[in-house]
């Protein structure tokens, strides 16, 4: 972070400073103190770029405009046609030009609004008692003539807010004059009562903080009802600067701009169900063109027959020089978790982190068929890396249909993977780690993938999963079979707790199932020590 104090004219501006963020460079100047209800603490900008040296120069020009910034607004916020706003009259609103007064609206702060928003209570308040006396005298312009009639059938003080807005202008609108006086708290404030009431789930919240942070730092902590569209969007419309394209894209992928959408619109749908802030707000986010074309350029993909065979011939499956330099031929043949975890992906299906997560206690034996529960998963990328504390505090569904149990396959056992588990079990308690805590993605994404020349922007860890999807759907002609398999839900059908055993027809039709390619040259061999 750079800190510079800037002078013009003789006198001290504030402290504006940058703030390094991601990749770009932002500007921060405090805001006076006057001005703090309605504009917030601070006013964030971003200086669009990442060069320290112009950002120094951007920032100067910046801090040096902002004195005629701050007396504009000023200027603006105390007045309404011509008049303060606590000396705001009946007689004032009937003389006023429309356009002007809207004009003046527009152009108040958040704490000014309430304050006319309270003038007008109270003039509203004057004006019913003469009511009685002289409807006529109520009118505020033409549009307030039909306001008035209005008055006879929704009662006399409705018809005179109607009269009042007719006056105020429509732009402000009812909604927005009406708001409670909790809109005045900043964001952070509401936040709390928010989660209690939409009842996310710990996964959900996590996102939605994350998003709710990010917003704050670019745009402040400001009242929640003076939040306008042009504030999300430019926060929005930051987002691709502020996050690491991977796997060859040029932008942010389209999901993770849907899941800050979905956050905003959560956040300020139930604020204007709350008479929070006005109706609308975030509403019309949504990710961008160029986002969305690429997820369908990038949409992971299955790895062919040819490239399972090169990722299985590789030395970690077949031998390597040592345990340590498993990418060198030799006569070692490793049988750790290494070895089974990828395997287990291809024959259950399950994410990098769900099987990165799986405890020895998943394993149940039923009948005489041993299951394997999918039962967690932490929503991160591939090469993301869950430390053991996360997994321990974090322990969710992707999905609650992602609750599932499969049975252990044939193949599997055929490969000595009951022989691992039984390890695992005299090395840790029922809820220790199925597989140790390991770098799985690095190792297969970076390493593995890449010597066997399978992976590419479409293909990585996930792609087992596609693979064991097609397996699945080539020879299981039953929808719900497949969904419970694969832990997917689907509408209008009930098809059992996804977390209970198969029947044993169905056990039968799952053993049938085979992977794309053979894996009979792994069968034999012993474990490394």
């Amino acid at each position: 972070m750079w800190h510079t104090h800037v002078v013009h004219r003789g006198c001290q501006l504030g402290t504006p400073y940058l703030v390094k963020r991601r990749a770009g460079w932002y500007v921060r100047v405090r805001t006076p103190a006057d001005l703090r209800p309605a504009v917030g603490e601070h006013i964030v900008r971003t200086l669009q770029t990442s060069d320290l040296a112009t950002a120094r120069g951007r920032a100067l020009h910046v801090a040096a405009g902002m004195p005629f910034v701050w007396h504009e607004v000023r200027s603006v916020m105390v007045k309404i046609l011509g008049r303060d706003i606590d000396d705001l009259t009946h007689d004032d609103l009937q003389r006023g030009d429309r356009d002007r007064l809207l004009s003046d609206f527009n152009a108040l702060g958040g704490e000014d609004k309430q304050r006319l928003k309270a003038r007008l209570d109270t003039i509203m308040a004057e004006q019913t008692k003469i009511l009685a006396l002289d409807k006529q005298r109520l009118a505020v312009g033409r549009a307030a003539l039909d306001a008035m009639e209005h008055a006879k059938m929704i009662g006399r003080l409705e018809g005179m807010r109607e009269a009042i807005t007719a006056g105020a202008g429509a732009a402000a609108g009812p909604r927005e004059a009406e708001l409670d006086e909790g809109s005045k708290l900043p964001v952070s404030k509401h936040l709390p009562k928010f989660f209690a009431d939409h009842g996310v789930s710990k996964k959900t919240k996590i996102e939605y903080e994350t998003t709710y942070r990010k917003m704050m730092a670019t745009v402040g902590d400001l009242p929640i009802g003076s939040f306008t569209n042009a504030q999300l969007r430019e926060f929005f419309d930051g987002i691709p600067a502020t996050v690491n394209a991977r796997g060859g894209r040029t932008t942010a992928a389209a999901g993770t701009m849907t899941k800050h959408a979905t956050a905003l619109k959560s956040l300020f749908g139930w604020a204007a169900d709350k008479n929070l802030c006005r109706e609308g707000v975030a509403t019309k986010l949504k990710a961008t063109k160029a986002a969305k074309k690429e997820e369908k350029i990038f949409e992971r993909q299955p790895f062919t027959a040819d490239e399972l065979t090169r990722i299985f011939s590789l030395p970690l499956f077949t031998g390597a020089k040592s345990s340590h330099f498993l990418n060198e031929p030799g006569t070692t043949l490793i049988r750790d978790h290494r070895f089974y975890f990828p395997l287990v992906a291809l024959l259950t299906g399950g994410r990098l982190n769900e099987l990165a997560q799986a405890l020895i206690g998943d394993i149940k034996i039923y009948g005489e068929t041993p299951y394997i529960f999918i039962t967690t998963d932490i929503d991160e990328e591939d090469a993301a890396r869950p430390t053991p504390e996360a997994m321990t505090k974090v322990k969710h569904l992707k999905t609650e249909n992602a609750k599932r149990c499969i049975p252990i396959h044939p193949v599997l056992r055929k490969l000595g993977f009951m022989e691992y588990i039984e390890l695992r079990r005299n090395e840790k308690p029922d809820d220790g780690l199925l597989f140790p805590d390991y770098d799985y993605g690095k190792l297969f994404n970076q390493r593995i993938f890449k010597n066997a020349k399978a992976k590419s922007p479409t293909k990585s860890f996930h792609s087992l999963r596609h693979c064991y999807n097609d397996m699945v759907r080539a020879l299981v002609h039953n929808e719900i079979l497949q969904c419970r398999l694969m832990g997917h839900g689907i509408k209008g059908a009930g098809g059992g707790k996804y977390g209970s055993p198969l029947t044993p027809a169905e056990e039968q039709a799952f053993a049938a199932l085979q992977p794309a390619i053979p894996l009979v040259h792994l069968y034999s061999g012993s474990r490394t020590t």
